[in-house]
């Protein structure tokens, strides 16, 4: 990695030792700062506990292979950064990114920047740049406030609700399910994750009827089919069809045989990933009670 990209990067990881602050003032001041690369795209929005990583990988990875330009911002990164920020499957530049994060440093209020704020801007901006036609945008924590809730998208999914960040976004499951249904927005619609529980499906079909967005609902896997013996792969799976049948709706072009292709290719490092060498195991970031429940 380049110098000048390295020392930026040890000054950003600095901000995230900083409390990150709910709300979304920051997000929008460097948005204007930036001139708005969020509105330079259409958005597929996912929240969700768990999967929401796993089910943008595939969604992103079908769009490539129907011929789209593609951007997707996941989190968090395994070992590199520049993970996190994608375009048609490669990294963002380094030169770029270092002279980025120079440009931003030198807006006002820098040191109330915080680490997910400024991360959020580099994805967005270098989407714009390249003039990626969809992105593909995981939230990084619940939905409302999050800073990835500034984008526009045509569709929104949310994967699972579980307790998780318990401190931040609720003690409940109805409490967390509110927060990440945060992302609904009038008149688009929302996929519900397959495996949903059902007290939070029923606070995100609430919202959703409040802002007039119609509800699409994964289908239940069956027992069977590429992965037999992983339940949450295949509801997975399931969920990623569902926003790519929300996407044919909004007259997105994913023919069949593109959607094949892409579920077959996609690869989502450290999620159920097996280990090629002795003794046998199996690498997974499962960080929270449902996941590690679903992984077991």
């Amino acid at each position: 990695m380049r110098p000048d990209l390295q020392a930026a990067l040890e000054a950003l990881y600095g901000a995230e030792r900083r409390r990150d602050r709910l709300g979304l003032e920051g997000t929008h001041a460097l948005m204007r700062s930036l001139g708005h690369p969020e509105r330079s795209f259409r958005a597929v929005h996912v929240a969700g506990t768990n999967g929401k990583g796993s089910v943008c990988a595939r969604v992103e990875r079908v769009l490539r292979a129907a011929g789209h330009r593609v951007g997707l911002y996941t989190s968090p990164h395994l070992v590199d950064f520049r993970e996190r920020i994608r375009v048609d499957g490669r990294w963002a530049d380094e030169a770029w990114l270092a002279a980025t994060l120079q440009r931003i440093a030198a807006f006002p209020d820098r040191d109330e920047r915080t680490f997910f704020e400024v991360a959020t801007a580099l994805g967005f901006a270098w989407f714009a740049k390249q003039q990626v036609e969809l992105a593909v945008v995981e939230v990084g924590l619940g939905g409302r406030l999050d800073c990835t809730n500034v984008v526009s998208p045509i569709v929104t999914a949310i994967t699972s609700i579980g307790l998780d960040h318990t401190e931040i976004l609720g003690d409940s499951i109805e409490k967390i399910a509110s927060e990440k249904a945060g992302i609904v927005k009038p008149g688009v619609p929302v996929v519900i994750g397959a495996g949903m529980d059902l007290v939070a499906e029923r606070v995100i079909r609430e919202v959703a009827r409040e802002r007039r967005a119609e509800v699409l609902r994964a289908e239940e896997p069956t027992p069977g089919g590429a992965d037999p013996e992983v339940a949450f792969a295949l509801e997975n799976l399931a969920t990623a069809r569902a926003i790519l049948a929300a996407l044919r709706r909004a007259d997105v072009s994913i023919p069949a045989a593109a959607e094949r292709e892409g579920l077959a290719a996609s690869r989502w490092p450290g999620r159920l990933e097996a280990c090629p060498d002795e003794p046998r195991l199996l690498w997974d970031g499962a960080h929270n009670p449902h996941g590690i429940t679903a992984l077991a």
